[in-house]
């Protein structure tokens, strides 16, 4: 028997602990001056400004936590319910593999699509791979919290 809503709520908890891990992966190199302004605070600057909202430091910083963490969460839900469904594999590689799917539709599709960053190509030298890594980073962590939640 199908058990989607537990794989959709373990998917959502390691999705959640997956943006944590990413997001001190994306920290680390923004401190190293690989990053600049970290795209997930660009994202919500922009839609702030495009839904004609006050963009105070404070209410961008939280927001951009509650976009950020959302969006994985919904993220590690999908990936759930599609390895419960047996459409993707539930292997060790498979939500890495899903982790860069999602940062190639974003920051080489919807993101420059919507003029919120340039595509990587023309980006800084080192956000991409640092990106990307993070993205990695996701996957790897989802991969690690769903085999713990689901023995």
């Amino acid at each position: 028997m199908k058990r989607y809503p537990r794989s959709l709520a373990m998917g959502a908890v390691a999705g959640i602990g997956a943006t944590v891990a990413m997001t001190a992966v994306m920290k680390l190199t923004q401190s190293a001056g690989a990053m600049g302004e970290l795209p997930p605070q660009k994202i919500v600057k922009a839609m702030f400004k495009a839904l004609g909202l006050p963009r105070s430091k404070n209410a961008i910083t939280i927001a951009t936590a509650a976009a950020h963490l959302g969006f994985g969460a919904f993220l590690g839900a999908a990936i759930g319910v599609l390895r419960e469904a047996r459409v993707v594999d539930p292997g060790k590689a498979s939500a890495m593999k899903l982790a860069t799917l999602v940062w190639a539709a974003a920051y080489q599709g919807a993101v420059p699509a919507l003029g919120i960053m340039p595509r990587p190509k023309n980006d800084r030298p080192l956000r991409p791979t640092s990106m990307i890594a993070a993205h990695w980073v996701y996957g790897w962590t989802y991969d690690m919290l769903w085999r713990r939640l689901a023995a």
